[in-house]
């Protein structure tokens, strides 16, 4: 593994570990974390719309600027579950990066991703193996 990638996936595990700790500080329900941990991958039925569309919700919604969007509503209207909806999503992105799972290249494979090809993940075209 390049070092470069080696990096991103310590900041990616430094960021996890802030946000749990973070959440846990909120007096977090880990119930619902649990529960909605893998809620943002939803977002891959769009890709039944066409690779663009899915691309670009996936990207949209896998973005730590959609997290922080979230936890400003929440910091803004003093609503505590936009904050932790906030976290769980960073927690999610955080693990999505460490697993190095990146952002989806547009025009490529649900695959394709801007830190190379994502592990364990292939695509229908790739044939049986």
């Amino acid at each position: 593994m390049p070092a470069v990638r080696w990096w991103l996936r310590m900041e990616s595990l430094a960021i996890l570990v802030f946000v749990l700790v973070a959440f846990g500080s909120l007096d977090g329900r880990w119930g619902w974390f649990a529960l909605l941990f893998l809620t943002p991958d939803l977002v891959i039925l769009l890709y039944g719309l066409g690779s663009g569309i899915g691309g670009f919700a996936y990207n949209l919604v896998h973005s730590y600027g959609s997290a922080a969007v979230l936890a400003l509503v929440g910091m803004a209207g003093g609503g505590s579950l936009w904050v932790a909806a906030a976290f769980i999503l960073t927690a999610h992105i955080a693990m999505d990066r460490l697993l190095g799972i990146g952002f989806k290249v547009p025009g490529g494979t649900f695959r394709d991703t801007h830190l190379g090809p994502a592990p364990g993940i292939r695509n229908p075209d790739d044939g049986e193996s």
